[in-house]
């Protein structure tokens, strides 16, 4: 998955991939001076690396205040606080009304963007050993008990 911090040399590429109406874009809108975007910028970093990390076609992009006016998709008066979260495709946004910790905002994330990280997979497989695992006891059981029918 890509992350991306909006400035004046990436945002014509920004632009560009919001024409698509499939592309999937998590937005952090922030302002500089807010004291709860100041908050929420000390945890970020730790949510873009975990993030780097997952498979996919999504997009997370953090927009500061003043990129706002150059950003096609967003316009000021849309913007009802800062910190603002939102997920957005095919210009569609629905807005992120969670907990602001690293965990809740990575799960928030890949749900949004349907993608699986390794750890995700992992307990797919320990899910899919216990499953396989508890059918086998149970064909045990039963021909044992069909053993003792005979």
């Amino acid at each position: 998955m890509r992350v991306l911090n909006l400035n004046p040399g990436n945002v014509n590429e920004f632009n560009n991939l919001m024409n698509n109406k499939k592309q999937k874009v998590i937005c952090k809108v922030w302002a500089p001076w807010c004291g709860h975007c100041k908050e929420l910028n000390k945890i970020w970093p730790f949510v873009e690396n975990k993030i780097r990390k997952t498979k996919g076609d999504g997009l997370l992009v953090s927009i500061v205040e003043t990129m706002i006016p150059n950003v096609n998709c967003l316009d000021s008066r849309e913007v009802p606080g800062y910190p603002w979260i939102f997920s957005m495709k095919g210009g569609k946004k629905k807005e992120y009304n969670g907990s602001r910790d690293v965990d809740s905002l990575v799960k928030y994330i890949e749900k949004k963007m349907k993608c699986r990280t390794k750890t995700k997979r992992k307990r797919i497989r320990k899910k899919k050993k216990k499953t396989r695992a508890r059918k086998s006891r149970a064909r045990k059981r039963f021909l044992k008990q069909l053993r003792k029918l005979n």
